[in-house]
């Protein structure tokens, strides 16, 4: 049971997968070197930008020349040294775009010990970390940056921080990021993390509390077959809790 609780805890709470290079691979089309320099303005600006970067993945894709994107950031980098961390970022971003999260965390780290203060880019960094399976350091960034965040910010990086512990077999820190991620959910729409504290709770042996969450999904269930298996699954924990 504790094995299947951990499984329904990380694919409730798994990100998403990288994409490949070979998504790049369509017609060619010739560059305009005007265009470029417009979003590399709009990049440099501001580490936010996400659209003028979208932009400029889809035109260099087309050419299957991403390598020259990123050569074309670090050159505007080394002529421009006042845009050169936001333009690390944007490399960082190009190389976890292409599946290359150990680049990405290097890059950002240079970031990161450049600007202290910018959490998000710090979270960004942690998320690198976690694609390489550098959990520890991973999630001990999260946590630094947690009290930082408002509640808003804190929702991923809280679920990154159950999905952490549950891979690693620690239930009892997956309960608590959970308990806080179900807090923050004041309308009830976070169905999968209060479903994963529910699935934690039971594999802690806890079903009476196991129940009460499995009720609140069933009360806040929009299909008649989401709230009939919650139900379900309340009834079975709760029989759990009388004869142990």
């Amino acid at each position: 049971m504790r094995r299947a609780a951990l499984i329904a805890i990380a694919v409730s709470l798994g990100g998403s997968l990288a994409r490949a290079d070979d998504e790049w691979a369509v017609k060619r089309a010739p560059l305009d070197a005007r265009v470029v320099e417009r979003y590399l303005d709009e990049l440099a600006r501001s580490t936010t930008a996400s659209v003028a970067f979208d932009e400029l993945v889809r035109l260099h894709g087309r050419q299957r020349s991403l390598d020259a994107l990123d050569r074309a950031l670090a050159e505007r980098a080394a002529r421009r040294p006042a845009e050169a961390m936001a333009l690390l970022v944007w490399r960082a971003r190009l190389a976890a775009r292409r599946g290359d999260h150990a680049s990405a965390a290097q890059r950002l780290r240079v970031v990161v010990d450049a600007r202290p203060e910018d959490v998000r880019i710090a979270v960004e960094l942690a998320g690198e970390l976690a694609h390489g399976d550098l959990n520890d350091e991973a999630r001990a960034i999260y946590q630094r940056a947690l009290p930082r965040l408002d509640a808003r910010g804190q929702v991923p990086v809280l679920r990154s921080l159950a999905a952490l512990s549950a891979a690693h077999h620690d239930l009892e820190a997956a309960e608590r990021w959970l308990t806080h991620l179900v807090a923050l959910d004041t309308k009830g729409v976070d169905r999968a993390a209060r479903r994963s504290l529910a699935e934690t709770l039971a594999a802690r042996h806890q079903p009476a509390r196991s129940a009460v969450e499995w009720r609140a999904l069933a009360a806040h269930a929009a299909r008649a077959e989401d709230r009939a298996e919650a139900l379900r699954r309340a009834g079975e924990q709760l029989v759990e809790a009388r004869d142990p």
